[in-house]
């Protein structure tokens, strides 16, 4: 079956059913609306791998943060479209976008379990920084949901 090559883009309302592939994307469903309308007010950019209509993967960017640092945040990629490249170009696409906001540098963290997205972040240039505990939380059913999680925190420098 021919498969396009995936068009990296801003979400659309009409895309965040779509992000519903895995029961940890269905337990973030309010978590992407929320993101969905910080990006419509211009906070964020939230991104997705548009393949033939089928969304593949998505990203996160915060340009513009309290630490002055941006950060990119929430790359997944639809388990049955991994280790196709997908993952690099949201990467590359969230580079991109922050080069043109004149950022020097980015950041992001990664779960220590999580090998292989580590591998492509390494792949892609970025090095670890530290070792440590993030906390983030996401709405679902009108209440706030904590996650603690053991994370690199790593950083590019943007050329």
């Amino acid at each position: 079956m021919f498969q396009s090559v995936p068009i990296i883009r801003p979400i659309t309302q009409d895309d965040l059913p779509k992000l519903l592939w895995s029961d940890q994307e269905k337990e973030l469903s309010e978590f992407h609306q929320q993101l969905f309308e910080e990006a419509k007010l211009g906070k964020i950019f939230f991104m997705v791998a548009d393949i033939d209509g089928n969304i593949a993967g998505r990203i996160r960017i915060t340009p513009y943060t309290v630490d002055g640092n941006p950060w990119i945040s929430g790359l997944q990629v639809k388990e049955d479209m991994r280790n196709k490249g997908i993952g690099t170009k949201l990467m590359e696409k969230a580079e991109a976008v922050l080069k043109l906001l004149g950022s020097t540098s980015v950041c992001l963290t990664v779960n220590i379990k999580n090998t292989d997205a580590l591998r492509l972040y390494k792949k892609l240039g970025y090095t670890i920084l530290s070792l440590g505990t993030q906390t983030w939380t996401y709405p679902k059913q009108g209440k706030q949901i904590s996650v603690s999680e053991d994370v690199y925190f790593m950083m590019k420098k943007l050329e």
